[in-house]
């Protein structure tokens, strides 16, 4: 098995892809498993959610096949090293361990976005728990709360500068999130720079609101009018009949109303 430059394993095309979403297949939690069993990386499952290393790598391989629609997602995952996407595996949630980890990516000019991943985390109730202990510490800002049908959604911000908040991107391993955010790990995804002053024009131009979709990425005019055009298909076909008022860009996570609500 070959690695990246942070540990993380590379894993093969060999990989089985149990998720069957309108005719497009992504591997699952239990596939991931399973190919590491089978590999003889781990004896037993439950290993692979306890090492750092494999998790990274498990949630880097679920980005570059596209569940989440974002063909430029794609594209930086697959170049994760060169671009600056980092990833953090968190074991717990206390400000002076999380903090330092969201400053010195800030801080890095190497790190253009950081992946703060919970594994430990597998329940919804564990996750709006998580969500409001980061929010205590300052550690996120809950930018808003409103209900859709029967669900709440969330929008999390965190500063990144004195003018400006990354928009936080939120995945997980639960059936009522989107398609588009149903990832084998809990992962809060953070733009860690300000937008660069040559951001493509078809892209958020407001500079007090940073993107993922903001990391420079080596694409002509052409080339990114391509992507984008893919991206908005392919969310589409993944999606379905879905609303999308569940996957916006703004929208960090939605919860079921009795889970939001229980315990407040």
């Amino acid at each position: 098995m070959t690695y990246s430059k942070d540990g993380s394993p590379k894993i093969g095309s060999d990989i089985t892809s149990s998720t069957m979403i309108n005719g497009l297949r992504f591997p699952a939690q239990l596939d991931y498993e399973a190919y590491f069993l089978r590999k003889g990386v781990i004896c037993y499952p439950h290993e692979l959610w306890e090492n750092d290393e494999l998790v990274k790598g498990v949630q880097r391989h679920w980005h570059t096949k596209g569940q989440s629609g974002c063909v430029f997602a794609q594209i930086v995952a697959t170049r994760a090293d060169e671009l600056g996407w980092d990833s953090y595996v968190a074991r717990n949630t206390r400000a002076e361990t999380i903090l330092p980890v969201i400053n010195e990516a800030i801080a890095n000019p190497g790190c253009q976005n950081l992946s703060l991943l919970f594994p430990d985390i597998t329940t919804g109730n564990m996750l709006r728990d998580l969500i409001l202990e980061l929010a205590r510490q300052d550690i996120v800002r809950i930018n808003a709360t409103r209900e859709f049908q029967d669900l709440v959604i969330i929008e999390l911000r965190t500063p990144i500068s004195d003018s400006a908040e990354a928009w936080l991107v939120g995945f997980g391993p639960f059936d009522f999130f989107p398609k588009t955010r149903q990832a084998p790990i809990v992962e809060i995804a953070i733009r860690t720079k300000l937008k660069p002053v040559d951001l493509n024009s078809q892209l958020n131009q407001d500079a007090r609101a940073a993107h993922l979709a903001d990391i420079p990425i080596d694409l002509d005019d052409d080339r990114f009018s391509s992507v984008l055009v893919a991206t908005k298909e392919r969310i589409k076909q993944i999606i379905g009949d879905e609303s999308r008022e569940t996957s916006k860009a703004k929208v960090t996570f939605t919860f079921p109303k009795e889970i939001w609500y229980s315990n407040q």
